[in-house]
């Protein structure tokens, strides 16, 4: 099955999706698509839309059959970051195996703690947690080492017609969460069928 999930870690329905398909078993591969990219401003917290698509993660994460991956409420933070270096730390732990590990750290660093992922210090001590060097991760992040990779990530994303994180892609066709069930179900069983 060829499934790439578009996500984000200030994104709270990515963290819903994400645990849901590790939970279904389903095997995709993980393509960065920051929530709100640089240049532009960090997200209000306060901000609609970002309330929004907390309220959706909580009914998602309710249909997908209760999982308990979210706290009550939104982190309560100054602004939601920017999340280029959570990805690239990502990209980095990719190297020594622990990609998954690491966006896992990576959501409940921002979602449930509050802290700033979007700062190079928090993400250090969130790869040294995970076993990674510290020298090593602190001069990845500093030199931007991954950046044109995620970039890259949002442009062939954007080309796909992905406009938001937590959207599912498959040949032509995506799939934006948060969807019903059945849907998320269709549209990986049809995966399934292709591979």
């Amino acid at each position: 099955m060829s499934l790439t999930f578009h996500f984000d870690f200030a994104d709270p329905v990515s963290r819903v999706l994400d645990v849901w398909l590790r939970a279904e078993g389903v095997d995709v591969t993980h393509a960065a698509f920051e929530f709100a990219p640089p240049p532009g401003p960090g997200l209000d917290p306060s901000d609609r839309a970002w309330l929004e698509r907390w309220e959706a993660a909580a009914a998602t994460s309710a249909e997908l059959g209760g999982l308990q991956v979210l706290p009550p409420r939104p982190p309560r933070v100054p602004l939601v970051p920017w999340t280029r270096k959570a990805h690239e730390l990502v990209c980095l732990a990719d190297e020594h195996g622990l990609a998954c590990e690491a966006r896992t750290a990576l959501f409940v660093a921002f979602l449930d703690e509050g802290r700033d992922i979007g700062r190079v210090d928090v993400l250090v001590d969130v790869g040294v947690a995970l076993g990674l060097d510290f020298t090593e991760t602190k001069a990845t992040l500093d030199v931007d080492r991954f950046a044109a990779d995620i970039e890259r990530a949002r442009a062939a994303a954007a080309s796909r017609g992905v406009v938001r994180p937590a959207t599912l892609t498959r040949k032509d066709e995506r799939l934006e969460a948060p969807a019903p069930i059945g849907e998320l179900r269709r549209f990986l069983g049809e995966a399934a069928r292709e591979a």
